[in-house]
C-alpha cells in the first residue's frame, strides 16, 4: 500500500512539470531577452562650428645649393694642397685644395723655352739684314726669355713682311704652343672656386689620379635649399602662401622658406611635385646639410569648420548618432590642423563619432560618451 501511495505521488509531481513547466519557461524568456540588449558605449565629439587657420605641411631636406667633385684634367701622382683636407675641414676661396706632381711638365716647358730662345737668337742676324729698324725690339724679346719664367709678350709686327718673315722661321708657332703648354700648368693645382666644406673625400696623397677621376666632394658654405616633395592638390596653398615657415622635428621655427623653382613633372617615388626652396636662418638658428624640416603655411578659412580627429574620417565620411543610431555623413570641405581634420558642413551639437566604425549592424543601440 505505501509503495502504490509513493508511486502516485512520483507520476504526479512529473505530471505537474510537464504541465507548468513550459508556462514558466515562458513568463522568464522575455525578461532574459530584454536583459540582453545593452547599448554599445562610443566617444563622441559635440561639433562645435568656428572660423579657423588651416594648416598645410610637407616634409624635406636641407641640401647643398653649390655642390661640385673635385677632378683633374691631367694625371699623375696626388699632392696635398695648403692643407692635408678630410671630410668636415672647411677651406677659403681661392685656397690651394690638390696639387698633381708637374715636375715633368715643368721640365719639359724649361726644354722648349731655351729651344724657342736659340731659333730667336739665330734669327737676329736675318732680322738685322732684312729688316734693321726692328732688331732692338727683337733683341729686347730675346734678352727678356727666362727658362724658368712665362714667355714674355711677343712683339708686335709693323708691316705684314715682317710678319709673314717671322711666321716663316715658325716663331709664332713655337711661341703660341709654349704659351699653351703653360697654361696647362695651371691644371696641376686645384684652387677653391668658394668658401665651402669637404664632405667626401676620395683619393690619398701619394696615390696617382687620371684625368677625370674624382678627388673630392665640396658643397659651398652657407649656401642650402631645401628639396620638399609637395601633394599636387596642395601646391597651390604653398605657391599663393604670403609666408612658408621650415619647423624643426622639434617644432622649433628655423626659417622663412621662399620658393625658387618647381618641376613640372610628378616624381614617380613620392607622387609628389618636387620644390626647391632657399631658406633663411631666425632666431639664431644654425642650418646644416642633411638637416630633415616641416614646411608649413597657414591659410585662414573662409567657412566654419569643426575640429576632429583623423581618425573620424574614412572615405570623405564621418559618423554620427542621432537617437541612438548610427548615421553617415559625407564630407566634401576639409583640411588639416596640425594632427587635427578641419571639417565644414557638420550640423552644429552633432554627435560625431571620434573613430570611425567599421561594418556597424544595423540593429545595434549605441550610447554617445563626450571626450
Amino acid at each position: 500500500m505505501k509503495v502504490r501511495n509513493i508511486v502516485l505521488i512520483i507520476l504526479g509531481i512529473i505530471l505537474i512539470g510537464l504541465v507548468y513547466g513550459p508556462i514558466i519557461s515562458k513568463g522568464k524568456g522575455p525578461k532574459t531577452e530584454i536583459s540582453k540588449k545593452t547599448a554599445t558605449i562610443v566617444p563622441v565629439i559635440i561639433a562645435k562650428n568656428y572660423l579657423a587657420q588651416v594648416e598645410y605641411e610637407a616634409y624635406g631636406q636641407v641640401t647643398p645649393y653649390t655642390e661640385i667633385n673635385v677632378v683633374f684634367e691631367v694625371q699623375g701622382k696626388l699632392l696635398k694642397g695648403d692643407k692635408k683636407l678630410k671630410p668636415g675641414h672647411s677651406f677659403k676661396k681661392g685656397s690651394v685644395l690638390y696639387r698633381v706632381d708637374q715636375s715633368e711638365e715643368l721640365y719639359t716647358i724649361y726644354s722648349r723655352r731655351s729651344a724657342f730662345n736659340s731659333m730667336l737668337v739665330n734669327l737676329l742676324a736675318d732680322i738685322e739684314l732684312d729688316f734693321p729698324s726692328e732688331l732692338e725690339k727683337w733683341k729686347r724679346f730675346t734678352n727678356a726669355i727666362n727658362d724658368k719664367e712665362a714667355l714674355p709678350e711677343l712683339p708686335t709686327f709693323n708691316s705684314d713682311k715682317e710678319k709673314r718673315f717671322i711666321n716663316s722661321r715658325n716663331i709664332a708657332t713655337e711661341y703660341y704652343n709654349i704659351k699653351s703648354a703653360e697654361t696647362r700648368l695651371n691644371k696641376y693645382v686645384y684652387r677653391a672656386p668658394f668658401d665651402g666644406t669637404v664632405v667626401e673625400t676620395f683619393a690619398e696623397e701619394g696615390s696617382y689620379v687620371s684625368p677625370a677621376t674624382s678627388i673630392a666632394r665640396i658643397v659651398k658654405t652657407g649656401d642650402y635649399e631645401v628639396k620638399v616633395p609637395i601633394k599636387k592638390e596642395e601646391l597651390n596653398h604653398f605657391t599663393s602662401a604670403q609666408k612658408l615657415w621650415f619647423i624643426s622635428p622639434n617644432k622649433d621655427t628655423v626659417g622663412l622658406g621662399k620658393i625658387i623653382r618647381t618641376s613640372n613633372v610628378v616624381n614617380q617615388q613620392t607622387q609628389s611635385i618636387d620644390t626647391y626652396l632657399s631658406i633663411s636662418p631666425v632666431n639664431g638658428h644654425k642650418v646644416y646639410q642633411g638637416d630633415f624640416l616641416n614646411l608649413v603655411c597657414a591659410e585662414k578659412l573662409e567657412m566654419e569648420t569643426v575640429t576632429l580627429p583623423h581618425t573620424a574620417l574614412e572615405n570623405n565620411k564621418v559618423q554620427y548618432l542621432k537617437d541612438s543610431t548610427l548615421h553617415s555623413l559625407e564630407i566634401k570641405n576639409f583640411g588639416y590642423k596640425g594632427d587635427s581634420l578641419l571639417i565644414a558642413e557638420i550640423p552644429e551639437n552633432t554627435k560625431v563619432l571620434c573613430t570611425y566604425l567599421q561594418n556597424p549592424k544595423a540593429d545595434t543601440k549605441y550610447e554617445a560618451v563626450e571626450k
